[in-house]
C-alpha cells in the first residue's frame, strides 16, 4: 500500500541561501556584452562623429562643445558617465540597507569602493562640461583621465576585498561604530583624492598623449586596467567569493565580464573620441556597475525575506511556548505536611523538560520531572504527549511502575526510535511521606536533615527505548522531618561558566544544606539564581527544571 504524501515535510526543510545568479542571469550578462559587437557585425554603428570631426576639441569654447554636431558625442559621454556614477550611487546605498538587515560589513566597505572608485567619473563630467574646471588640454583629458578611472576602480575594488580574503569570523566589525565612521571617513579621503586627481589633470598644461590612432593598439595605456582587471577576476573576487559566498560577491566575480569586455574595445578598437568602440566602452563599463548592484538587490529581497519568515517563525514559536507552558503547573500543591516548588526553563522558544504534579487517590500526589532528548519543537510536541499520556493513565492506575509501563508502550509506537524521554515519577503519600517511584533513566535525591544523602538510582531505561520493557519500581522511601527531595535534569549540573567549568553537583548540595530552615521555593529560587551567576547570562544552553519537595519540620 502507497503511504499517503507528507506535504509538510517539505515546508520543515531549511532554506537553501543563494550563492550563485541564476543561469539565465549570467547568460543575459554575456549577452548583454556580446550585443554591440553582434549589432556591428549587423552593420549598426554607434560612432557619434561626423564628416567634421578634425574640429579639434580645444579650438571651441566648452559652451560650444554640445552646440556642435561634431561633438555631439559630449552628450552621449555626460550621459553614460552619469548614469555609470548613479549605478555606484544606489550601489552604496543598497549596501548599507543590506548592512542594517543582515550586518554584514563585507557589502558596505567594497560598494563604498565602488562608489568612490565612480566619483572620478562624475568629476570627469563636470570637469568635461565646465562646471568646477576646464581642461587646459581637452584632446588628452578624457582618454587619461579614463585611464586613470578604471584604474582606480579596479584597484579600490580589490583593495576593499582583500581584507576579507582569508574566510575568518569579521563579528568583531558587525557592531562597532568606530568600523562605521572608519567607512565614512575613508570615503571622504577617496572622494577628495578623487576630486584631487581630476583637478590636477583638468589645469596641468599638457597631459600625455594615451591615443595613437594609427598604431596595431590605439590605447595602449588601457592594456593597464585590462590587466589588473583579469587578475581581480581570475584570482581575487573568486576567492572573495569563495570566502563570503553570496549573491553580490558573485555579482562582482560576473562584473568582470563587462569590465573586460569594456576594456578590450577601449584599449584594441577605439582610436578616437566618441567613436563606435569609445561609446560601447561606456555601455560595457555601465553594465559592470550593474552587475554587483544586481547581486546586492537580490541578497537584499533575499534577506529581507528571510527576516520576513523569521519573525513569522518566531511568533509562532513563542505561540508554541505560551503553550508548553501553559501545560506547566500554574501552583505548587498547598499540602499541611509538605512544602514543593518547581520551576521550568526551556533554552530555546520551545523545550523539552516538564514537570507535573498529577492527582491520584485521596492521600496520594504523582511529581513527575522529564526530559526529552533535545530541545527544539519536536522535543516539546513529544513532551505534551508524555504529559498526557501519563494523565491519563494515572486516571485509572495507581502503581507508578504500571502508569509508567503504558507510558512507555504507547511512546514506542509513536516516536519509532527517533527520541527518548528520561522520567523520574514518584507517587508521594502526604499523610506518612512515603515515596514510591519509578526511575526511567532519571536519578532523584533525599537530602536527610541529618546531612545525610541518598541517591534514588534509575531503574529502568528511558521511556521509548525498549517497547517490551516493564518499568520497574525502587525501594519505597519515606520523607522524614525536614527531608527534601531533589528532582532536576541535566541543565542544571552541567550548565558551564564561561570558562567551561560546570556548575556541578558539590553546589547543588552545599545549597540544600546550608540552612535548614529554608523553604521549598527558595531552594528553587537560589539555585537558580546560582546557576545563572555562575554562568554569567540569564540565559541557557540545555533546558532547566528543577523540583523541590521538603517535608516541613
Amino acid at each position: 500500500m502507497t503511504s499517503p504524501p507528507e506535504p509538510e515535510v517539505a515546508a520543515l526543510q531549511p532554506v537553501v541561501k543563494p550563492e550563485r545568479f541564476p543561469r539565465a542571469m549570467v547568460f543575459g550578462i554575456v549577452l548583454l556584452c556580446l550585443l554591440p559587437f553582434l549589432l556591428n557585425l549587423a552593420g549598426v554603428n554607434f560612432s557619434t562623429r561626423h564628416s567634421s570631426d578634425d574640429i579639434a576639441i580645444q579650438s571651441v569654447s566648452y559652451f560650444q562643445l554640445f552646440s556642435l554636431p561634431v561633438l555631439e558625442g559630449g552628450y552621449v559621454f555626460v550621459l553614460w558617465e552619469w548614469t555609470a556614477f548613479c549605478v555606484a550611487l544606489f550601489t552604496v546605498i543598497f549596501s548599507f540597507a543590506h548592512f542594517r538587515v543582515t550586518r554584514d560589513t563585507t557589502t558596505p566597505i567594497i560598494g563604498t569602493a565602488l562608489f568612490f572608485s565612480a566619483m572620478i567619473d562624475v568629476f570627469r563630467v563636470l570637469t568635461f562640461t565646465g562646471i568646477i574646471n576646464s581642461a587646459v588640454d581637452p584632446n588628452n583629458f578624457i582618454p587619461f583621465t579614463w585611464v586613470i578611472s578604471r584604474t582606480f576602480n579596479v584597484c579600490l575594488l580589490v583593495a576593499g576585498c582583500l581584507p576579507f580574503l582569508s574566510g575568518q569570523s569579521i563579528s568583531r566589525y558587525q557592531h562597532d561604530e568606530r568600523g562605521f565612521r572608519f567607512i565614512l571617513l575613508t570615503g571622504f579621503l577617496f572622494g577628495l583624492m578623487a576630486y584631487a586627481i581630476i583637478h590636477v589633470c583638468a589645469v596641468l598644461p599638457q597631459l600625455p598623449q594615451t591615443m595613437f590612432p594609427n598604431q596595431t593598439f590605439p590605447r595602449p595605456w588601457d592594456a593597464m586596467p585590462l590587466v589588473l582587471y583579469l587578475f581581480a577576476g581570475g584570482i581575487v573576487f573568486p576567492r572573495f567569493h569563495k570566502a563570503h559566498p553570496s549573491l553580490f560577491s558573485h555579482g562582482l566575480v560576473l562584473s568582470v565580464i563587462p569590465h573586460v569586455a569594456c576594456q578590450i574595445h577601449a584599449a584594441l578598437w577605439s582610436s578616437q573620441l566618441f567613436d563606435n568602440d569609445f561609446n560601447i566602452s561606456l555601455y560595457l563599463k555601465t553594465i559592470a556597475y550593474l552587475v554587483p548592484l544586481a547581486g546586492l538587490i537580490l541578497d537584499y529581497i533575499w534577506a529581507y525575506a528571510a527576516e520576513v519568515t523569521l519573525r513569522t517563525t518566531q511568533a509562532k514559536l513563542r505561540v508554541a511556548r505560551e503553550v508548553q507552558q501553559g501545560l506547566l503547573p500554574k501552583s505548587s500543591p498547598q499540602l499541611d505536611l509538605f512544602d514543593i516548588a518547581g520551576i521550568s526553563i526551556a533554552a530555546d522558544a520551545a523545550g523539552g523538560d516538564y514537570f507535573d504534579y498529577v492527582p491520584m487517590d485521596n492521600d496520594g500526589i504523582g511529581i513527575v520531572i522529564a526530559d526529552v532528548s533535545g530541545h527544539e519543537i519536536g522535543a516539546s510536541i513529544l513532551m505534551a504527549e508524555t504529559r498526557a499520556y501519563l494523565r491519563a493513565t494515572a486516571m485509572h492506575e495507581t502503581d507508578v511502575g504500571a502508569i509508567a509501563t503504558k507510558v512507555n508502550h504507547f511512546l514506542v509506537a509513536d516516536v519509532q526510535g527517533r527520541w527518548f524521554v528520561t522520567m523520574f515519577f514518584a507517587r508521594l503519600d502526604t499523610k506518612t511521606g512515603s515515596i514510591k517511584y519509578a526511575a526511567c533513566g532519571h536519578d532523584a535525591y533525599i537530602f536527610r536533615a541529618n546531612g545525610d544523602l541518598y541517591n534514588l538510582e534509575s531503574t529502568s531505561p528511558p521511556l521509548c527505548v525498549l517497547e517490551e520493557e516493564d518499568v520497574a519500581c525502587g525501594p519505597e522511601e519515606t520523607l522524614a522531618a525536614g527531608d527534601i527531595l531533589l528532582m532536576y535534569t541535566d541543565g542544571l549540573v552541567e550548565a558551564h561558566s564561561p570558562e567551561r567549568e560546570q556548575f556541578g553537583f558539590d553546589r547543588v548540595r552545599k545549597i540544600l544544606l546550608e540552612d535548614q530552615n529554608i523553604t521549598a521555593e527558595e531552594i528553587v529560587q537560589k539555585l537558580h539564581e546560582e546557576l545563572v551567576e555562575h554562568q554569567q547570562s540569564p540565559l541557557f544552553d540545555d533546558d532547566l527544571t528543577i523540583v523541590v519537595v521538603k517535608r516541613k519540620i
